[in-house]
């Protein structure tokens, strides 16, 4: 996480991208890294897609390029807000399908990390978050940043966070999450947050908790940072007590790693994500698989 160099900020000009877009611009000067901007105008049939703020009318021909139009002249603004910080900022349009775009776009500019807007809304608009989020989250090679529409502008980014939540459903989870906190915040107080379903397993898994968080740091030579991390056992349904928990800490960020290629399958499966993404005030990093093994085999 300390080598993020390019991020790429997909916007669809609706709230929650204006969010996502306000938080990688804060991202991109406190790492100093390029900033790119993609939009994608949808070219699905128009019962499908829903545009924040556009009136469907008039052949598809007509209202692509009018969407176009808007999106260019709406992504030099913020091109153009960027230019005091000297972020370097770059906007990029494309037509077509926006999951496909948005995959083209990760394969070519090859981004280390991934900041787009979560839709907290139903209905017409909820396939921007149960289709092109999710299948970012799901298909990133890079971490992904959820942005919430209704996040607080006084929630710290990185570098300069205060309080973690990272959410765990394994051993590996656990270090990769203890590994990421130390690269994102070199002073954050983090809490490691595990879920159980029955009241009795909680002393056993609280005594589980301290002995890796105490394991981790003892293998990295980081000992000395033993109380900023925190262990915690839940219970009930994890996507609820991992929000009430976030709440209650008024974390800055709330971070997800998966377990293994079956993790959709575990805790974390899409219907535990999925809901925090949607509901959190918080931005939500997710962490693929593949980084966080990767980290793991650096650390040990």
């Amino acid at each position: 996480m300390n080598t993020i160099k390019t991020i790429l900020c997909p916007i669809d000009l609706s709230p929650a991208s204006e969010q996502a877009f306000t938080y990688a611009m804060r991202l991109a000067g406190n790492w100093n890294s390029n900033l790119h901007l993609l939009h994608v105008a949808s070219t699905l049939p128009a019962a499908s897609v829903s545009h924040p703020g556009t009136v469907l009318a008039g052949n598809a021909g007509t209202l692509l390029t009018e969407l176009q139009a808007r999106a260019t002249e709406r992504l030099r603004s913020m091109r153009d807000r960027t230019v005091l910080t000297r972020i370097d900022c770059r906007v990029h349009m494309r037509a077509g399908e926006p999951r496909q775009e948005l995959q083209s776009a990760i394969a070519r500019m090859r981004p280390d990390a991934i900041v787009m807007g979560s839709h907290g809304r139903r209905g017409v608009d909820r396939w921007l978050l149960g289709s092109v989020t999710e299948a970012t989250i799901r298909n990133s090679p890079v971490p992904v940043f959820a942005i919430p529409e209704t996040m607080d502008d006084t929630v710290n980014a990185p570098p300069d966070l205060q309080r973690i939540l990272v959410a765990s459903d394994s051993t590996k989870s656990v270090e990769s999450g203890i590994d990421h906190v130390l690269q994102l915040a070199p002073h954050a107080e983090a809490r490691i947050l595990h879920v159980v379903p029955r009241p009795e397993q909680v002393p056993d898994t609280q005594k589980v908790l301290w002995r890796l968080i105490n394991d981790r740091l003892s293998s990295l030579d980081r000992k000395a940072d033993i109380g900023r991390f925190t262990p915690e056992v839940d219970v009930g349904s994890p996507g609820h007590r991992i929000l009430a928990v976030c709440e209650r800490m008024q974390a800055d960020i709330i971070i997800v790693v998966p377990h293994d290629k079956s993790w959709i399958e575990r805790i974390f499966s899409w219907q535990t994500v999925e809901p925090v993404i949607r509901a959190a005030t918080r931005p939500v990093l997710t962490i693929p698989e593949a980084q966080a093994k990767r980290i793991l085999k650096h650390a040990s």
